[in-house]
């Protein structure tokens, strides 16, 4: 398991108009910084009032997510190309998991390097240590993370809170390796159970799964091929295999999508189809049968190399949940809608329910008698 994190400079100031020296805010922070003002001191993260007093000419520019829409959005679609869990925690930001590739930090620096701004990064099998350790540009890797944290300070232990760093550096460490010797009964007799937490992030443990929110509204999955294919049969049983995994991945979480688009990675490049659909689609045979008129109309005749499905517009699924005798619910909102319809064409008192209908006096005195006499 490796995870990418990504930091990308720039971004926010290419969406305004060019001014020098120029810096973009967000809560009276610096967010990004032209390179004068950099030269001259100012830093992301420091407070406006402190980079005017650098810099008396300063045009600062409000951060406006809408503005910079586009622009993250074409970063980040080069991220999509190699995993389909993509967690975006800003415009800037984001996690990769590259799990399935054979060597991550080449693949992570393959992409990195296609990106159109500079950007800082790292690769580690935990995503908290990837962002850590990250360096202030370029990308590094961090296969061992017991390794990598033995020297670096107690600053770099992002999950420990910051009140417990404190007392360890009063205890008399100075960096993670000390800390890394000592027992886990240590860590209890001064912690509690907190100790236990302490020692897995001192070893570089504490893992956490990437949660993919990009593209919004969306959910990918993707078959690589070894080197090229151009057997149609396998091509299809691939196509099969893909409808299977994405409507799994629909189910569990109980999802339906109104779109499919197909990515077909060939010698010569990748091609893209997609395709709206009038019914929103969660059955592996509903998908599979999409991606094969897709795969149809996309007519590709040289080697694939790697599809991609991807289920666009999903939403919550409309679907009756199943009783546990294994009856549907029958319950429909279609009967109220007639109603309703009737109502507003011939007036309100045009229709009432059965249980106010006046029963003739008659009638009643009738089914009375027939009820205790059984005749009348």
């Amino acid at each position: 398991m490796s995870t990418l994190f990504v930091e990308v400079f720039g971004l926010y100031l290419a969406c305004h108009e060019p001014a020098s020296p120029a810096v973009v805010v967000r809560n009276k922070l610096i967010i990004d910084a032209c390179p004068v003002g950099q030269r001259a001191g100012i830093r992301v993260g420091m407070a406006i009032g402190q980079a005017k007093a650098i810099l008396h000419e300063l045009t600062v520019y409000e951060f406006a997510e809408e503005r910079y829409t586009d622009a993250s959005h074409c970063w980040l679609n080069r991220l999509c190309t190699v995993s389909d869990s993509v967690e975006v925690v800003a415009p800037h930001r984001a996690f990769v998991d590259l799990a399935g590739h054979g060597d991550p930090y080449r693949t992570a620096l393959e992409v990195c390097d296609a990106l159109p701004f500079d950007y800082r990064g790292a690769v580690s099998p935990c995503r908290w240590l990837a962002e850590a350790l990250a360096p202030t540009k370029g990308l590094l890797n961090f296969p061992k993370p017991f390794e990598a944290l033995a020297k670096e300070s107690l600053v770099y232990l992002a999950p420990i809170e910051m009140p417990v760093r404190e007392r360890l550096a009063f205890l008399g460490y100075r960096n993670i390796g000390e800390i890394q010797q000592l027992s886990l009964a240590t860590l209890k007799s001064q912690f509690g159970l907190y100790g236990l937490t302490i020692r897995q992030a001192a070893m570089g443990m504490l893992h956490e799964p990437v949660v993919a929110n990009y593209p919004p509204c969306s959910m990918s999955r993707r078959i690589p091929f070894d080197g090229t294919c151009s057997d149609s049969e396998v091509i299809v049983a691939g196509l099969g295999r893909l409808a299977t995994e994405l409507a799994l991945a629909l189910n569990e979480a109980d999802l339906e999508a109104k779109s499919l688009e197909l990515f077909v990675e060939t010698e010569e490049g990748e091609t893209s189809l997609r395709r709206q659909f009038g019914k929103a689609m969660h059955s592996a045979l509903r998908i599979r049968t999409s991606l094969l008129q897709l795969w149809t109309d996309l007519a590709v005749t040289s080697g694939v190399a790697r599809l991609r499905a991807v289920a666009h517009e999903v939403g919550h699924s409309s679907r009756r949940q199943i009783s546990l005798s294994g009856l549907v619910e029958r319950e429909s909102s279609l009967p109220f809608e007639a109603v309703d319809r009737l109502a507003r064409k011939y007036g309100s008192t045009a229709i009432m329910a059965a249980s106010e209908v006046k029963i003739p006096r008659r009638k009643e005195v009738l089914r009375v008698l027939r009820a205790t006499t059984g005749w009348y």
